[in-house]
């Protein structure tokens, strides 16, 4: 079973997605990121900026481009397409991490040690190292796949 997939949605800000591209390669993990863009139906022109961002900061990461859809408010339909394809992957833990979220170098190893200490649906934030061990901001979130299967037909 793949150990983990990297879901971020994106649509108007490859500036920002370059930023959360580039603060994933500075993670330490023990174990490949099959990372995934997914961006909301736009013009062409924003699949050329953001395949030029990809493949400056994460070659690797794969780009799915939605098709015209219903739209919604803050790219809710985006946001859930994105979770769904990463539980689709068969991951045993699905990271979420939405374009302007720049996470810390131990983001992941934070995420794994706290999904072992419980029958968590999903942690969230990064640990900032200046406040104590309760303290989380928001961004980021990992799911486990056993609970997306809960939501996700």
């Amino acid at each position: 079973m793949q150990k983990a997939v990297v879901c971020i949605p994106t649509l108007k800000r490859p500036e920002m997605l370059a930023l959360t591209l580039e603060h994933l390669t500075q993670t330490r993990r023990d174990f490949d990121l099959d990372v995934r863009i997914f961006l909301d139906h736009t013009t062409t022109e924003r699949l050329d900026e953001v395949e030029y961002v990809r493949d400056m900061y994460y070659p690797t990461a794969e780009i799915f481009h939605a098709s015209n859809h219903i739209l919604v408010p803050s790219g809710s339909w985006n946001i859930l397409n994105s979770l769904k394809s990463g539980y689709q992957t068969g991951a045993e833990y699905i990271f979420f991490i939405e374009e302007d979220v720049f996470v810390t170098p131990d983001f992941f190893t934070r995420h794994l040690e706290l999904q072992a200490t419980d029958d968590y649906f999903v942690t969230s934030g990064r640990k900032l190292s200046y406040f104590d061990d309760t303290f989380f901001s928001n961004p980021g979130s990992c799911y486990r796949r056993e609970k997306l299967a809960l939501i996700i037909p």
